[in-house]
């Protein structure tokens, strides 16, 4: 047992002592792609790290987990190491084991380099074997943990058909499930699958431009007050880690629409000279794809964020006007421009950053556009865009 100062990000749990004492508090959680050797928990102020020899077991959110002496397998599956005969390695460990099922027959699960399986059943406890070999250039499998369950489910086989059991959470799951039925109606407990919590958010904003123009277009004095615009749309979440919203993918639909208005005199003399006028009206679907990292994701209402994202845009509208108007002496001659030379973009991709921070159901972000062009060579144009986007979270 450690005593630890660190500051992460916790989640709510409980653990139970050796003496048989349950404690609830927080557990620091970070996705847990493989096992923890030992856990953080936090209980009234102080933070305490546990290892697998502290405790009995331990629950984060909906899952459970186990504390046990077991011989894992740990013989290497690496290509270079692969063989027709399989050597065996085994050691003896204390660790922490995800319970997957319980009842007449349990199920549980280690991570490490790769999922470990073990079963067990009244004085039974074996971990599930599927190793690699290789024959020259052909790989195959030892599919030791089939002849397993066979003789740890015995009494149940006619029902269980398990010459189809796939070396799987789903699979393995289902098997046992099946066995705990078939002996006593259900299972007393199963682990929920990982998944996605989605969050529905409509989205406005306000959106400040400034624009580069190249060319022949060089010439033309935008007016500044003119390209700012208003922005609304849909936005989805998606958290990626199981028990906490700390990691998600958001993905928004915004309309965005880019106006200004442009003039420049090409002057030849008093009696001479040539009124170009450029008005800008496009608007864009833009579909944003946003990894978003929250920095505090637990009981916390407010969340500060960063978020990191690539936008493809789609144009839908486009009222755009350019206009000559020459002037020789007394003579007027007005002619009309494809703008841009109609090299405007139908479509176009860029990259974004942004932060800001969640409170409730309340969302604000100020977000950045890598200098999207939406005209090509040779009348090339650029915007810069940020984005002050408010959402509220609907779902």
């Amino acid at each position: 047992m450690t005593q630890l100062n660190a500051q992460s990000d916790f989640v709510a749990g409980e653990i139970e002592l050796n003496n048989g004492k349950k404690i609830v508090g927080e557990i620091a959680y970070n996705g847990w792609f493989k096992t923890p050797n030992q856990i953080t928990f936090k209980y009234q102020g102080e933070v305490i790290s546990y290892g697998p020899e502290e405790l009995i077991g331990f629950a984060i959110g909906e899952d459970k987990y186990l504390s046990k002496k077991v011989e894992i397998n740990t013989t290497k599956q690496d290509a270079q190491n692969l063989s027709k005969t399989i050597r065996s390695e085994i050691e003896n460990r204390h660790i922490f084991l995800k319970v997957l099922v319980l009842g007449n027959a349990n199920l549980y699960s280690f991570k490490d380099s790769r999922t470990h399986f073990f079963a067990s059943k009244e004085q039974k406890f074996v971990e599930l074997i599927k190793l690699k070999r290789s024959s020259g250039s052909t790989t195959s499998s030892y599919n030791k943990y089939l002849g397993q369950l066979n003789l740890l489910l015995a009494d149940c086989l006619d029902e269980l058909k398990l010459g189809t059991t796939q070396f799987t959470d789903t699979g393995l799951t289902r098997k046992i499930d099946s066995y705990n039925q078939c002996k006593s109606g259900k299972s007393s407990y199963i682990a929920k699958k990982g998944s996605f919590e989605i969050g529905l958010h409509i989205i406005g904003g306000y959106r400040i431009s400034s624009f580069e123009l190249s060319g022949f277009y060089n010439n033309y004095v935008i007016d500044e007050s003119s390209t700012n615009a208003l922005t609304f749309g849909l936005g989805f979440d998606f958290n990626i880690l199981r028990n906490t919203n700390k990691l998600q993918l958001f993905n928004e639909l915004l309309y965005q629409s880019y106006k200004f208005d442009a003039a420049f005199r090409d002057v030849e003399s008093d009696d001479f000279f040539t009124d170009y006028t450029l008005n800008l009206d496009i608007g864009y679907l833009e579909f944003s794809n946003m990894l978003r990292y929250q920095f505090i994701s637990t009981s916390s209402d407010f969340k500060p964020f960063i978020s990191l994202g690539v936008t493809n845009s789609f144009k839908v509208q486009d009222n755009s006007t350019e206009q000559a108007e020459s002037v020789f002496f007394e003579t007027i001659r007005v002619t009309e421009r494809d703008p841009f030379e109609g090299r405007i973009l139908s479509y176009r991709v860029f990259f974004s950053i942004g932060a800001g921070a969640n409170f409730n159901r309340l969302s604000a972000e100020v977000r950045y556009g890598f200098n999207p062009k939406f005209s090509d060579f040779p009348a090339v144009g650029k915007s810069q865009n940020v984005n002050l986007l408010l959402s509220y979270r609907l779902l």
